[in-house]
């Protein structure tokens, strides 16, 4: 955690200088620039809830921008590993590392996957004891794309289970006209482009407490030994417009598990490419077998109403593996009986006295 203040720091250093060598073209007054809408969810006390951030309507196209986030402690949490990002490299492709496993980090905040068509990377600092959250959107290269209007982030929190149901928990935009103080100094939204600085204004959105949830599905399947990755498959709930989200743990605690992918399907099917390659066990290891204990993996799965009001996982969890590591002989205790006495039968013929060998030649 420090370290990423520290380099929220630099970024806003070096965004707050930008602006004062262009301060003489900043753009307009307020409203003459950007406006950055934070949305509105619904979730029941003790639930997650994800609040989506977009660029509502702009007069000029942002290339870098640095947002503040407030939030109530007392009514929200952020959930700082709640999405799993697959890392791409520059054509989109799933990194792998040397054993062939996809890599992949954990973070609270979603880009929306537009920032990355555009080259952008993402950048987010935690300060809980101000109730605020720092996301800093910066280009790459010497192409500085412009930000698209629409979809930024969504921010993942729990809303805590003593918020009182019909209370709504508001989530500030901190801009020039609502600072928030952090380390003792202002922090306030910003943007800028290759002219110089943009004048943001931020609109207020929040959560509301109480909301129906649909049933979770059922019938979860998990698959056995696959190379591809680890298929689920579920039966729908009898809703409309429902959606799903696989949790995974490495043991049957569900209070361990953590959901998979960056986003919610409506799809009853998802392929877990992140789980690691088991090594295979069987008595004839080019036939395959079983996988070893240490790549078995425990799934549930999440429903989600249209209205973004979370079903959490719940029961039993169903185990599944991935095949594709190495292939290991399983040897029997027959077997390694009948190898120790051939060796031992080796050992005595190697050692026996020269004359023993002499004589059982000349016979």
């Amino acid at each position: 955690m420090p370290c990423r203040n520290r380099l929220m720091g630099m970024m806003l250093c070096c965004l707050a200088v930008t602006m004062l060598l262009a301060g003489p073209r900043a753009y307009g007054a307020e409203g003459d620039g950007i406006t950055v809408q934070v949305g509105t969810s619904v979730a029941n006390p003790g639930c997650t809830v994800e609040v989506p951030i977009e660029l509502y309507e702009s007069t000029f196209a942002p290339t870098t921008m640095i947002l503040w986030i407030g939030y109530d402690p007392a009514q929200l949490t952020p959930e700082e590993d709640y999405y799993e990002i697959v890392v791409r490299d520059a054509q989109g492709d799933p990194v792998e590392d040397s054993l062939g496993n996809v890599v992949t980090e954990r973070s609270g905040v979603r880009a929306d996957f537009s920032l990355a068509d555009t080259g952008k990377t993402m950048t987010t600092a935690y300060h809980p004891e101000a109730g605020a959250i720092a996301m800093s959107i910066l280009g790459l290269g010497a192409t500085q794309a412009a930000i698209p209007d629409g979809p930024l982030v969504t921010v993942a929190f729990r809303m805590n289970a003593a918020v009182s149901p019909g209370a709504t928990a508001t989530i500030l935009g901190h801009d020039s006209e609502n600072p928030v103080i952090v380390e003792e100094a202002e922090r306030r939204s910003s943007a800028s482009d290759a002219e110089g600085a943009i004048t943001v204004t931020m609109r207020d959105g929040g959560v509301n407490a109480g909301c129906p949830a649909p049933d979770l599905p059922t019938n979860l399947t998990a698959s056995q030994g696959g190379t591809d990755g680890v298929l689920l498959t579920w039966d729908a709930v009898n809703v409309s417009n429902v959606t799903y989200r696989v949790y995974r743990a490495d043991s049957a605690d569900l209070g361990s598990a953590l959901p998979l992918g960056e986003e919610w399907t409506s799809d009853t099917a998802f392929l877990d490419i992140t789980a690691e390659q088991g090594d295979m066990v069987g008595p004839d290891a080019c036939n395959g077998g079983s996988a070893l204990a240490g790549s078995i993996y425990h799934y549930w799965v999440a429903s989600r109403s249209p209205f973004r009001c979370e079903q959490p996982p719940a029961g039993d969890s169903v185990t599944g593996y991935r095949g594709g590591g190495k292939a290991l002989t399983a040897v029997s205790a027959s077997s390694l009986r009948g190898q120790a006495t051939v060796a031992v039968l080796l050992a005595l013929l190697l050692g026996a006295p020269a004359w023993f060998r002499r004589t059982k030649r000349s016979s």
